[in-house]
């Protein structure tokens, strides 16, 4: 495959990408590793050791606190969404074009060894999110089996509603019998996958010995159809073309900022 084909965006509705840029990456891992060390006071760690093994380090009941942290660190600091977007730019062209809106805030999910505090199968469809978003999903430290998240491809469909009552089953059972082992995304550092909000994906426990944390961010065009995380209250203007730029201006006093250029 080569590196500007993303026919199995189409094709799966995911696909794992090699970052562009990393280095943009480098400095949000910087800034989530620097919340890390001040909350829990290790100077002595390696940036890796500390990410894996945080664990080790402090009780799984104050880990929201510092996941609260490093959200607020990040979104605070224009920098971190102009850091992602870089990181992904010439992928972000590719597919969605220069006229962009981003999601408000950068996410980040830590999932402790043993930890049953699970994201269970869903589809952020469902949960009021538009099929036209893109999800970046990245990962600070390699991620394997029930480190990482499980992620169906499209012909799973996107409704978990449907897919239960297709098989007559309950969520836990439909997520035993459909999730396999090569559903769950393995990827190091420097990977990220990229998936459409429509399909069913979510984590299990991580019986791993290893903590995981990664990120997840929304791109769309800025023309493209809202479903309920609509523009101004989730998603705003990030990148615009000049020829958009001028077409904006020209109609700026019919542009209230919320719905787009008004052409009537």
């Amino acid at each position: 495959m080569s590196e500007q084909d993303f026919s199995d965006l189409y094709d799966f509705g995911k696909q794992i990408v090699n970052i562009p840029n990393l280095k943009y990456v480098d400095k949000i891992k910087k800034t989530v590793i620097a919340v890390i060390r001040e909350y829990l006071n290790k100077e002595d760690l390696n940036d890796d050791d500390l990410l894996n093994n945080c664990h080790k380090y402090m009780k799984c009941e104050d880990l929201n606190e510092l996941r609260l942290k490093i959200m607020n660190r990040l979104n605070s600091d224009t920098n971190s969404k102009e850091n992602y977007y870089n990181a992904f730019k010439p992928i972000i062209h590719n597919i969605i074009g220069r006229n962009t809106a981003v999601q408000k805030r950068i996410n980040l999910v830590v999932q402790f060894p043993g930890n049953n505090e699970i994201t269970p199968m869903h589809s952020d469809v469902e949960d009021g999110d538009s099929p036209f978003e893109l999800t970046f999903w990245l990962p600070l430290t390699p991620v394997y089996g029930s480190k990482s998240m499980y992620c169906l491809d499209k012909n799973f469909g996107g409704s978990i509603i449907n897919l239960c009552a297709e098989k007559d089953k309950d969520l836990k059972k439909v997520t035993e019998e459909v999730v396999k082992p090569e559903h769950f995304v393995k990827m190091n550092y420097g990977e990220a996958l990229l998936f459409n909000p429509l399909l069913l994906h979510g984590n299990i426990i991580n019986e791993t010995s290893e903590t995981r944390w990664a990120l997840n961010w929304r791109v769309k065009s800025i023309f493209s159809p809202y479903s309920f995380k609509n523009f101004g209250e989730y998603f705003e203007i990030y990148e615009m073309s000049p020829h958009t730029r001028l077409a904006m201006e020209y109609y700026k006093e019919k542009f209230n900022g919320s719905n787009g250029p008004n052409f009537n």
